[in-house]
C-alpha cells in the first residue's frame, strides 16, 4: 500500500473546497500526514487576504500538522500541479460543483481546474463534492 505522507487540499475558499478542507483534514490526522493547504491568486485578488484566510483555517485544524501556501498565477491548475510535483504529494484533494443533472462524464467536472488536476496529477486525486451539490 502506497504511503500518504503529504496530502495537497487546493482552495477557492469555496463550499466545495470546504468540504474538501474537512476531509483533507481528518484524513490527515488518521494518517499522521502533513496537509499542503494551497490557495492560488490570480491578477485581481491580494495575496496578503488570502493569508489572512488560509491563517484562519489552520489555527482551527490544530493538531494537524499543516503547510499554508498561497501561490500567484493566472494558470490556477498549472500552478497547483507544479506544486504537487514539487513538494512530492502524495494525494490531491479538490472541491468540485458536480453535475447536477444527466451530463456527459466529463461535465462531472463543471470547473477546468478539476478536471485538469484529475487528469495531468503526478499523484491520485480526489475531488469532493459541496454541500450543496450533494444535496441535489
Amino acid at each position: 500500500m502506497m504511503a500518504v505522507k503529504n496530502i495537497l487540499v487546493a482552495t477557492d475558499f469555496g463550499p466545495a473546497a470546504d468540504s474538501a478542507i474537512e476531509y483533507g483534514a481528518e484524513l490527515a490526522r488518521t494518517l499522521g500526514a502533513t496537509l499542503h493547504l494551497v490557495h492560488v491568486v490570480g491578477d485581481r485578488e491580494q495575496p496578503e487576504q488570502a493569508w489572512q484566510v488560509l491563517d484562519a483555517a489552520v489555527a482551527a485544524m490544530k493538531p494537524v500538522a499543516v503547510t499554508p501556501i498561497v501561490l500567484n498565477s493566472s494558470k490556477t491548475a498549472a500552478a497547483l500541479l507544479h506544486y504537487a510535483d514539487t513538494a512530492h504529494i502524495d494525494l490531491i484533494i479538490a472541491g468540485t460543483h458536480g453535475s447536477l443533472g444527466l451530463r456527459d462524464a466529463l461535465d462531472f467536472f463543471m470547473g477546468s481546474v478539476a478536471q485538469n488536476l484529475v487528469r495531468n496529477a503526478p499523484c491520485p486525486v480526489m475531488t469532493m463534492r459541496g454541500p450543496a451539490a450533494a444535496a441535489a
